[in-house]
C-alpha cells in the first residue's frame, strides 16, 4: 500500500475539482474568506499542505479526506468520534 503525502492528497483534490482555479472558486463559495488560485498554488508548492481550516471544505467538495490532506490534525477528535486516546473520566463530585 502506497502512503500518500499531504501534497498528493491536495493534488488529487485539485484534479477532482477541475484545476487549481476551479478548486479555489469552489472553496470560496463555502468559505467566509475568499481563496484564489494563487493560494492553492502556494499550498501545493510552498506550504506543502492545505490549511487545516479549509480541509473540511475540500473534503466536502472533492471527497478527499481531511485525514489525507492533514494527517497531523486529530480529525477524529474534531469529528467528535472516538479518538486514539480516550478522554479521562470526570472526577466524582462530593456532596456538600
Amino acid at each position: 500500500m502506497q502512503t500518500k503525502t499531504p501534497v498528493d492528497a491536495l493534488l488529487e483534490a485539485v484534479t477532482r475539482a477541475g484545476g487549481q482555479a476551479a478548486l479555489a472558486k469552489q472553496i470560496s463559495t463555502l468559505s467566509p474568506k475568499p481563496i484564489s488560485q494563487a493560494n492553492v498554488w502556494n499550498w501545493l508548492r510552498r506550504d506543502l499542505r492545505a490549511p487545516a481550516e479549509v480541509c473540511p471544505l475540500i473534503e466536502r467538495l472533492t471527497q478527499v479526506l481531511c485525514e489525507n490532506l492533514r494527517p497531523d490534525v486529530d480529525w477524529a477528535y474534531l469529528r467528535n468520534t472516538t479518538s486514539a486516546a480516550p478522554a479521562p473520566a470526570p472526577a466524582p463530585q462530593e456532596a456538600a
